[in-house]
């Protein structure tokens, strides 16, 4: 048994002791709880924050995805973070300068190593391939993570805003 400090219907503080103002309650009673005088509840939660608390959880998900490795059409698994997908971008833009100025072909990286372990030879037009598709399956997250968040904004419920499947449907 403890005893609570109830405004408004909503217990504020909880003690073990009585004191004025205070209302003996179930010991399982915490601050926030709801209270009208007879029975105890626990707070409905409000849609509104069911929805924002879900839109992050979307976008941890769509994180975590996103930065687990990108499979590219060659067979290999590309880093895919910001450091990988920055690496890409860099080796693009050295090899079209090394090209401008040595001639078209010349430029070839000799063991790029991929998130899987292999090291693989790239030449400028495979290195645009790997980071076009990799832009590509990036911006295909943010697609999937705008989907499951418009489902969740549409909900008309707390409920139905948690009954959002948030793992489903990603780019694999």
């Amino acid at each position: 048994m403890v005893y609570a400090l109830v405004v408004q219907g909503v217990v504020v503080q909880v003690q073990d002791k009585a004191a004025v103002g205070f209302v003996e309650a179930p010991g399982d009673v915490i601050p926030g709880y709801l209270y009208d005088g007879q029975a105890w509840s626990l707070p409905v939660p409000d849609l509104a924050e069911v929805q924002q608390s879900r839109r992050t959880q979307v976008a941890t998900v769509r994180w975590q995805r996103q930065v687990a490795g990108y499979q590219h059409s060659d067979g290999h698994t590309y880093h895919s973070d910001v450091e990988g997908r920055a690496s890409v971008s860099q080796a693009v833009q050295w090899g079209q300068v090394y090209e401008s100025i040595n001639g078209p072909g010349t430029f070839a990286i000799a063991a790029w190593k991929t998130q899987d372990g292999a090291f693989v030879g790239q030449d400028l037009n495979s290195l645009i391939a790997i980071g076009t598709g990799l832009a590509a399956w990036i911006d295909a997250h943010f697609d999937r993570e705008q989907a499951i968040c418009a489902a969740i904004d549409a909900a008309g419920s707390p409920a139905e805003a948690e009954a959002v499947d948030i793992t489903a449907g990603w780019p694999s």
